[in-house]
């Protein structure tokens, strides 16, 4: 069966912009799926929707342009998660069902920077979608909350994760955070102890050592994807400024001799 498709008019009257408008992005590479000449597809007018939502944002229509040409925007498809204007809520029993539609956040372009990350293809072997909340600080001092203490993960070693922003990320957002391997490395041999993660945010060391320019903050735009090996990189959720909150999507790749894009 055709995908459905609509027409320019169709597309903007969606996306929220004039038909003109649409077509210049189009014709600019803004929207690389269309020449602004032809049919939308569901897929175009998504893109182009998180295109209308980052231009509102401030971005320039030249940051869009390369972001989505390095593959760094996760882009429309994140939307078709949620169901579209007229069903914009999950309930439980839906939250339960499988996600088809996260497969298509890996177009050609994700799919080549994540090959050349870990250096092979790929099978996609879970995903998950979160929320961290602000929690008052001496509950945190206490209770581990959403992951905000530092840690490996305990799983196969190859596994890859992609975290991927279901909304703009400041440092008041409490960004992911995370150092690279060399300096995770050095982290353990500075006595970094995983067994402490109960009673301490640093796994026993000093505060200092968490500091500086070894440390990686990610924030960005809706639909950033960040990958990270987490169980070679010491890693932890931020903390939220109070009244903030953050929406995240991670799934989970796992090397393999050939593609698999297919959600278990």
């Amino acid at each position: 069966m055709a995908e459905p498709t609509l027409t320019l008019n169709e597309a903007a009257e969606r996306v929220g912009v004039s038909p003109s408008t649409l077509r210049r992005w189009a014709e600019s590479g803004v929207i690389p799926e269309v020449d602004g000449r032809g049919e939308w597809t569901a897929a175009a007018v998504a893109h182009a929707r998180i295109v209308a939502r980052l231009r509102a944002r401030g971005h320039t229509l030249e940051s869009l342009r390369q972001a989505g040409s390095q593959g760094r925007l996760a882009y429309g498809y994140i939307e078709s998660l949620f169901g579209d204007d007229q069903q914009a809520e999950r309930n439980l029993k839906d939250a339960s069902r499988p996600l088809p539609e996260i497969v298509q956040l890996f177009d050609d372009r994700v799919v080549q920077n994540v090959r050349d990350c870990i250096g092979a293809n790929f099978t996609l072997e879970g995903a998950w979608m979160w929320r961290n909340t602000w929690y008052p600080h001496e509950l945190i001092d206490v209770f581990e909350a959403h992951g905000n203490r530092w840690h490996f993960d305990d799983q196969s070693p190859d596994l890859v994760h992609a975290f991927i922003f279901l909304q703009d990320i400041t440092e008041k957002d409490g960004p992911f955070q995370c150092f690279d391997r060399p300096y995770s490395r050095y982290l353990l041999s500075r006595g970094f102890d995983k067994e402490k993660r109960r009673v301490s945010v640093t796994g026993g060391l000093e505060d200092r050592y968490f500091e500086g320019s070894h440390l990686k903050l990610h924030t960005g735009a809706f639909g950033t994807m960040v990958l990270c090996a987490t169980s070679f990189c010491l890693h932890r959720g931020g903390i939220l400024a109070t009244g903030h909150h953050r929406d995240m999507l991670s799934v989970t790749i796992k090397p393999a001799a050939e593609m698999g894009l297919r959600i278990p």
